[in-house]
Formats: C-alpha cells, structure tokens, sequence
C-alpha cells in the first residue's frame, strides 16, 4: 500500500493493514514477512505505538517488522499476484487483453488475487469488476469456475 494523506489518515491505513492479514501467524514457509515501511521518526512512533494497542486489545502477537525508508524492490513477476497467476492463468490473459504485465500492476489484479485468495469480500470484486469493464456476475462466475 501507498500512502497518500489527501485520502486517508495515516491511523486508518494502519487499521486498514491490520485487519488486511493474520497479524498473529509468525513468518515461515510459505508466508511473507510482513512489514511497515516508515517515512522519518513521527512516523515510526505512530507504526510502534498502534502495533503496541494492537497486541493489548488482541492478545496477540503482531509479527510486523517496522522498518526505516529505503529502496523497495517488488517480487519476482512468479510472485505478483500468485493467485490470480496460478488459479485462473486463462482468465488472467483475457483480463489483461494482451499485456498481463502492464495488468498485473493493475489495482483490479490486486482485488482479484485478494478476493481469490478469500483476503476480500463483494466489494473488492465489484470495483474490479468495474475497473476491468466486466459484469460482477459473469466475471464471479468466471472466477469461481475456472478456466474451462
């Protein structure tokens, strides 16, 4: 995620990130290590602090690394958007009509691979549904079938 203060608080986008994954599950194999990447010390105060309340209002561990700025380098393509990738590769290419590496950057590939993933619900798949120009029935359908 990207973190922009015109349309979000930094707070929500914490909550937001939260709740978007087990917090709890330590990394192994097979899971990514999950991090928050700060901009300065206000910010690392604010990451630490909410990790801290969430751990107090959970009971849980949060295995969130906080880490200071510093170059970020996605992850190979064979790990961009694995579900979507390895689930429905046929549906994959259609939806990116040609270029699946320009889609696979997309925002509608992400809420894709996150409602396959069972990560995101309805309204994930509507505004997909909407950025890719299809209807949310047939391309739940799609995604709930397979490639035939």
């Amino acid at each position: 995620m990207t973190f922009d203060p015109r349309k979000i608080s930094y707070q929500e986008l914490l909550e937001k990130y939260w709740g978007s994954f087990p917090t709890w599950l330590p990394p192994g194999p097979g899971r990514t290590n999950a991090a928050v990447i700060t901009r300065g010390e206000a910010q690392r105060a604010i990451v630490e602090a909410a990790k801290r309340e969430r751990e107090r209002r959970t009971g849980d561990p949060v295995y969130v690394e906080v880490l200071p700025d510093a170059a970020f380098y996605p992850a190979e393509r064979l790990h961009q958007k694995f579900y979507l990738q390895k689930a429905r590769p046929e549906l994959l290419r259609e939806l990116a009509q040609g270029d699946v590496e320009e889609f696979l950057s997309s925002t509608a590939a992400a809420r894709l691979n996150a409602y396959l993933k069972g990560m995101a619900g309805e309204e994930a798949l509507a505004e997909a549904a909407r950025e890719v120009g299809w209807d949310v029935e047939t391309l739940r359908a799609r995604l709930k079938a397979g490639d035939r």
